[in-house]
């Protein structure tokens, strides 16, 4: 981030008063909100529709984790883990075709006490695609199997507790277990990428906060420059060019093409988190459909699954539908405001006119976006960067590396 008094002297454009506040607004906000988009749905991919071992305890506070056989898989006197959580039990859910028997093992159960390890270990099943072969820490060795088709380690952890339809829907080829298998590799694929995307936004928080130069990615720069001095991509792709400051140390632009480069480098990281974003909304749309809103009168009365579970508001099971959905809920809001401020960049870009005050939207002041709360001055001719010497404040400065 570069903060400093700029001289404004770039032509006037198309862009002018609220309309370019609120694109310059969108520059400001969708740098930042890549950042927090990207940590809200690492965490919440990980832990709830990516996370599919129902033995770990991964979340919950309100069970004692399991000791021994008893407590792990349950017998005559003691519930088993997946019981205490507050689900209904795994035998129950085989025997009202909630689930699958090859996905337990031959006494249906899917946590077993592994007594070499001590720990309450998740089971392959009975599948023969699965193997039940162990590592080190007594977890399952390769949990896809040995040709990457075994199902029920895929499918997400809650489902596997809930139950879900042993069905293929009409028009459909895929079943439901492999509808809920695919969503499982989906956002396993949404972690890696948003773990990334996080990185290069905090990255760009830093830069924004301590006024560090990382510049920017050689051969993206190289790549913009190219385009903004071809009249197809010019058309085509909105390459345009923006006017060099007298002072490149100080200006607001040190080369004719930084505007057009930030607006890649963020747009690049903004489809990825659109679209990885949007395989973890389906994701959780398909678990709350086939797993939270299952239903079965023998098991859950007149209600759903979900309906069950809010009945015990002391339970693990409880707590980790209620957290998941607050994760979910403010994962959602920050996606939301990522493709809106994605789409009124692209617009702003589309209408700026090149080398004109338009292209001060790639680098916003904070004075320009509230000129009298910064301590700016007001416009005076409906626009931006025209007239002389102003006193604009302290200015944030989208550079670098994003």
């Amino acid at each position: 981030m570069i903060l400093y008094n700029p001289y404004l002297t770039m032509a006037q454009g198309n862009l002018s008063g609220i309309t370019k506040k609120i694109i310059m607004l969108a520059f400001l906000v969708g740098g930042l909100s890549i950042a927090i988009t990207g940590i809200l749905g690492a965490i919440y991919v990980r832990n709830y529709p990516f996370h599919s071992d129902p033995c770990d305890g991964n979340i919950g506070s309100k069970t004692t984790q399991p000791t021994n056989a008893a407590t792990c898989q349950g017998d005559a006197t003691n519930p088993g883990i997946i019981v205490s959580r507050g689900y209904r039990p795994t035998g129950a859910l085989i025997h009202e075709n909630l689930l699958p028997a090859d996905f337990a093992d031959a006494n249906d159960n899917l946590c077993v006490w592994d007594t070499t390890h001590e720990v309450c270990a998740e089971t392959a099943g009975t599948n023969v695609e699965c193997d039940d072969t162990k590592d080190s820490n007594g977890q399952l060795k390769d949990r896809n199997g040995p040709n990457d088709k075994c199902l029920q380690t895929r499918v997400p952890e809650i489902c596997k507790q809930t139950g879900f339809r042993d069905a293929t829907d009409p028009g459909e080829t895929q079943s439901v277990v492999e509808k809920l298998a695919d969503a499982g590799h989906n956002v396993e694929l949404a972690f890696i990428m948003f773990l990334v995307v996080s990185v290069l936004g905090c990255l760009s928080l830093i830069n924004i906060m301590f006024r560090l130069e990382y510049g920017y990615i050689s051969g993206l720069t190289v790549v913009c420059k190219l385009m903004t001095d071809v009249k197809l991509f010019k058309n085509v792709l909105c390459a345009k060019k923006n006017k060099v400051d007298i002072d490149e140390d100080e200006g607001r632009f040190h080369n004719d093409h930084e505007a057009y480069s930030i607006w890649v480098v963020l747009l690049i990281h903004e489809v990825l988190i659109i679209v990885f974003g949007r395989m973890a909304i389906d994701a959780q749309e398909l678990i709350q459909k086939e797993c939270y809103d299952v239903t079965n009168a023998p098991l859950y009365g007149t209600g759903t699954a979900l309906d069950f579970i809010k009945l015990s508001s002391d339970k693990d099971a409880f707590e980790f539908e209620a957290q998941g959905n607050r994760f979910y809920t403010t994962f959602v809001v920050f996606w939301w405001i990522t493709v809106i401020s994605a789409a009124v960049k692209a617009l702003g870009i589309f209408m700026a006119v090149e080398k004109t005050s338009d292209m001060d939207i790639a680098i916003p002041l904070a004075t320009e976006i509230l000129p009298v709360m910064c301590g700016g001055k007001s416009e005076t001719a409906g626009s931006f960067g025209t007239g002389g010497k102003m006193n604009m404040g302290r200015r944030v400065q989208l550079r670098g590396q994003f």
